[in-house]
């Protein structure tokens, strides 16, 4: 507590001031005749007091409220900011009220003491509550590191399990086909006797019929030979694992939809995911068709790669850093402005991680724009005007997006609540089925 004069520490709290004074200053103070019978209260400092008022903290407490108990400032009470409307409040210096409502130093010693009694239990209820959580914390993480650790065991068996059982098919499958193959040599070493013997039987004079039967015979025996080897074997290569087994199903739709999206500089690997999960069919390739940043920003540019190539995946990049675009189900063509339906095209926003579609009054449409680099040439529109590029997407501010054709919550919500922007980059993909 400092002297409400000079700052220095303060000895001394004046009843009759209500200010704290240090021994120099409350001397000087009261040397006047008026202030010598000020009542002084010397401040114990190993007691923590709460002596001054949190929003006037120029003024110490100097009332006591019986029915709260506690410190109150009188100017506070006066300008009803700390209401006590109705409670009695005694002036702490006024000794004779303070008996009378029993508020000696042996009550409030009592009543101190019977506070705190009710303190330390609470405290100590509190200190077994703590133990409960941290034994059921610990309890938790114990039983969910098990069952972790007895999933990845399973998970490890099951890969194991399998590793084996293709071991095993493809060392059976390689024995059969070395058998198939000795027996197709031994065959074919038994052929070439026969047809040695049978350019014999030709240049024989005699032409020895029971010899040609003989060779006969021998030939169709190993033409049954090889027509049941082919079919006890060669019918039999195929490896099959049911897929309910399999930790990891390989499925060509992500794997060829991820090769082409991998090339993008715009998305990361969670945004490809979630974009390829939209498309409402399994494509069988993506191919990257225009990059502003490798081909530029011309209209014509744009038109002269992407025009009839089918569904296409639009992805922008703004200057605000906002990613969004456009899945469309129709070709793009340069059609001087004129508007093309386009069901079930959607637009999207990565940032909010949503798709839209088109309000059931409207159709889904797009606009193909111009196939020239004037000036204020559009190079496309999706939706009337939810998406608008214009020519020199990268130069210019005059791209925007204002939805109206699909069913957003917002008009801007694509960028961020800003109507027009600069494109950082932008992407087109076909996307093939």
């Amino acid at each position: 507590m400092k002297c409400d004069i000079c700052g220095e520490l303060a000895e001394n709290l004046c009843l009759n001031c209500n200010k704290y004074y240090c021994k120099p200053c409350f001397e000087f103070v009261h040397q006047k005749s008026k202030n010598k019978n000020h009542k002084k209260e010397i401040i114990d400092f190993n007691v923590p007091i709460l002596a001054k008022c949190e929003i006037h903290p120029e003024d110490p407490f100097n009332l006591f409220c019986a029915n709260e108990k506690e410190l109150c400032c009188s100017l506070c009470h006066s300008l009803n900011l700390k209401p006590h409307e109705g409670h009695k409040l005694i002036f702490i210096n006024d000794e004779e009220s303070l008996k009378k409502e029993n508020l000696t130093i042996d009550s409030t010693a009592n009543e101190f003491e019977k506070n705190n009694e009710e303190l330390l239990k609470l405290t100590e209820e509190i200190k077994k509550e703590l133990i409960k959580i941290d034994n059921l914390y610990e309890d938790t993480n114990k039983k969910v590191t098990i069952f972790f650790e007895e999933k990845r065991k399973k998970l490890l068996e099951e890969q194991n399990n399998l590793i084996d059982k293709l071991k095993n098919e493809v060392t059976k499958t390689r024995e059969k086909l070395e058998n198939f193959i000795t027996e197709c040599n031994n065959i074919i070493k038994t052929n070439e006797k026969i047809n040695k013997g049978i350019e014999k039987i030709k240049n024989d004079k005699e032409n020895n019929l029971r010899k040609i039967l003989s060779y006969i015979s021998a030939v169709n025996q190993n033409k049954k030979k090889v027509n049941l080897l082919f079919e006890q074997n060669l019918s039999n290569l195929n490896i099959n694992f049911d897929e309910n087994q399999s930790i990891i199903k390989y499925d060509e739709y992500y794997i060829n939809a991820d090769k082409g999206l991998k090339q993008s500089k715009i998305l990361n690997d969670d945004e490809i995911s979630l974009l390829i999960s939209w498309l409402p069919n399994k494509p069988s390739k993506i191919n990257l068709l225009f990059d502003t940043t490798k081909d530029g920003d011309n209209a014509s540019t744009f038109h002269n790669k992407c025009d009839g190539k089918g569904p296409t995946l639009v992805i922008i990049k703004s200057n605000a850093g906002n990613t969004f675009g456009g899945y469309v189900t129709v070709p793009w063509v340069a059609n001087n402005n004129n508007q093309i339906n386009a069901p079930n095209s959607f637009i999207y926003s990565l940032n909010q991680k949503r798709k839209y579609y088109a309000s059931s009054q409207q159709s889904s449409i797009i606009n193909g724009g111009t196939n020239n680099n004037q000036k204020d040439s559009e190079m496309f529109r999706i939706g009337c005007c939810d998406i608008r590029i214009k020519h020199n997407c990268t130069a210019n501010m005059q791209n925007s997006t204002n939805c109206d054709t699909f069913a957003v919550p917002s008009k801007n919500i694509l960028n961020g609540g800003n109507i027009n922007f600069c494109v950082s980059n932008l992407e087109v993909y076909e996307i093939k089925y």
